[in-house]
């Protein structure tokens, strides 16, 4: 992942194009009726937009996302799943200042891990994923914004990497369409 960011890195200097770093999150719970704990979810982003050009529209991105979401299953289980997801993909800056922008990024790699809290296995999937990202970005200082983005993932879970049986599902399928909020800095 560094070795492609610094690639990234060297190819907008070869154009003289810039670069903005971006850092999202987005913090929600629910409290259920099923038992007395509630359901949380965190999910978080950091990325690096290359610019392709001068004229700074089109961006090659590189990012890094995550999440983790607690769900009671009952009054006294609660299940966990962590996933990461590495991307690429494309953003198009546009509007006055490039006050918005849309993306949309892929990742062969995505990675979860599922656990429930009565039990110690913990059980490990890999898969795919599709992203894609509107954001509004109006600047608050020179080089500096506020970062206001709705973010859909899709990922597909289908290859179980350990032998734990903590559920008995072949492959699934997780989808967020969430809200976040950042700061992103261009050099």
């Amino acid at each position: 992942m560094l070795k492609l960011i610094s690639l990234f890195l060297f190819l907008s200097i070869s154009v003289k194009a810039g670069v903005q770093f971006s850092l999202l999150s987005n913090f929600s719970q629910d409290n259920k009726s099923i038992s007395s704990s509630n359901s949380t979810s965190t999910l978080y982003d950091i990325s690096t937009h290359v610019f392709l050009s001068k004229s700074e529209k089109w961006a090659l991105t590189v990012g890094y996302s995550g999440s983790e979401s607690q769900e009671p299953l009952d009054d006294s289980t609660e299940a966990t799943l962590k996933t990461e997801n590495p991307y690429t993909g494309l953003t198009y800056f546009f509007g006055k200042k490039s006050l918005y922008s849309i993306g949309a990024y892929y990742s062969p790699f995505v990675r979860a891990r599922y656990s429930e809290s009565t039990s110690a296995e913990e059980e490990t999937w890999s898969g795919s994923s599709f992203m894609g990202r509107i954001t509004v970005q109006p600047l608050i200082f020179k080089s500096l914004r506020v970062l206001l983005s709705l973010t859909y993932v899709s990922s597909q879970y289908d290859e179980k990497g350990s032998s734990a049986t903590v559920s008995d599902v072949d492959s699934f399928d997780k989808s967020v369409l969430t809200p976040m909020v950042g700061l992103s800095y261009q050099f």
